[in-house]
């Protein structure tokens, strides 16, 4: 019995002794209470081997105890630095919400003080577990509960970093959705009233409303789906227009006999435009703009080659360029104008009103918008973009250089 008791008290040590492994190699160098169980746990083991129960029995029991006062006092230690790092984490929230306003910003106060109180009973709980030399039993209670309040600190800190983050989305979209129904308004892609104007609007009020209400995400919801609406919408005005312009394109060439002389031409975009018709009843808003645009496209380059078609700049705003800057007779020669330098009277003539000096022809300034009259008939209108291309004035059936 006594070899089978001293073996168990061994047993009962080395197991204590593996429990505390969980503690760091250094916190373990310096616990008193580990340092003691392993000295009196090889003690006993020597004391075993020897034969001698007794003594090995008694250092036994003792290498336990300190291995169980080895182990509480593990145990602090790690509770201890769980509400340490809980702690870090609060102040590191807390402080960036306060670099962001959240402490001043009315909309987050209230989520920042309570973030402030927890933080200040968690400290007050960490303070008073370290005060004195309290046994585990004591100490635990205090430091869960200052993790517990760290953690509902940094939740409040979050909180109010999410809103204040929320805040500034929530403005732009607002700004955004307002400007947004300006414009389709005063585009004509709905009225005022209207049934979409009415489902935009009740977007865009229950997310004031929300907002209103410090529902940050209903809000941010509510508007984002409001700036969507207004993008689909603003789509489905351009696809129209550009539809329009097509058919309107289409008519023209009709009218100018390009289903005769361009009999497969005119039948494939006579096609493509009621492909794009369908693209637009179906809500295909760019597939339609794409085939609308192909129509376009098509039929300028026949109109042109017919006469009539085209249409040249009638306006051009003069532009610094490198290394020759715009002047008239540079002007005059650009092929979209009259495409011959030695016209730049004409120009001039035309444009007196313009330039600072009636009568130096050689002085125009940068920015001024000129006007470009025609001389053999094209037609023109607008003002010239380099983003477009332009049929050149020799290239259009009726007009010459001559």
């Amino acid at each position: 019995m006594r070899t089978k008791k001293t073996v168990t008290l061994l047993v009962s040590a080395l197991l204590a002794f593996c429990l505390f492994q969980i503690i760091s190699a250094q916190s373990l160098a310096e616990n008193e209470w580990y340092l003691k169980s392993k000295e009196y746990l090889a003690m006993a083991q020597e004391a075993f081997a020897q034969g001698d129960y007794d003594k090995g029995n008694e250092y036994a029991q003792q290498a336990d105890e300190y291995a169980q006062k080895a182990e509480d006092e593990g145990n602090k230690m790690l509770i201890k630095y769980k509400a340490s790092a809980s702690r870090a984490e609060a102040e590191a929230y807390l402080n960036k919400a306060r670099d962001l306003g959240a402490e001043t910003n009315p909309d987050t106060q209230e989520l920042f003080s309570l973030a402030s109180t927890e933080y200040d009973e968690g400290k007050a709980q960490l303070d008073k577990a370290a005060e004195g030399n309290l046994g585990i039993d004591e100490a635990q209670p205090m430091l869960s509960q200052a993790i517990d309040s760290f953690q509902s600190s940094t939740g409040h800190s979050k909180n109010a970093i999410a809103a204040i983050q929320d805040i500034a989305v929530i403005d732009k979209l607002m700004q955004d959705t307002k400007e947004g129904r300006q414009v389709l308004l005063a585009k004509g892609y709905m009225e005022q009233g209207d049934d979409d104007d009415a489902a935009l609007t009740s977007l865009m009020d229950s997310g004031q409303e929300a907002y209103d209400a410090k529902n940050y995400t209903d809000a941010k919801d509510y508007l984002s789906q409001a700036k969507t609406k207004i993008d689909d919408l603003m789509q489905r005005g351009q696809a129209r227009e550009l539809y329009d312009k097509a058919e309107k394109a289409l008519n023209q060439a009709d009218s100018e006999g390009l289903a005769e002389s361009h009999p497969d031409e005119f039948a494939s975009a006579t096609d493509l435009l009621a492909a794009a018709n369908v693209d637009l009843e179906n809500g295909d808003y760019q597939p339609s703009m794409d085939k609308s645009q192909r129509v376009i496209d098509t039929l300028m380059v026949f109109s042109a080659s017919m006469g009539g078609g085209e249409v040249l700049p009638k306006y051009y705003k003069v532009r610094l360029l490198s290394p020759r800057r715009d002047c008239f007779s540079k002007i005059s020669g650009y092929d979209f104008v009259y495409g011959d330098e030695y016209k730049w009277r004409i120009l001039y003539e035309a444009n007196k009103d313009k330039i600072p000096d009636p009568n130096n022809p050689h002085l125009i300034l940068v920015g001024a918008v000129i006007e470009i009259p025609s001389i053999k008939g094209e037609k023109r209108e607008g003002t010239y973009s380099p983003d477009k291309k332009y049929t050149p004035i020799s290239q259009i059936k009726g007009t010459s250089n001559e």
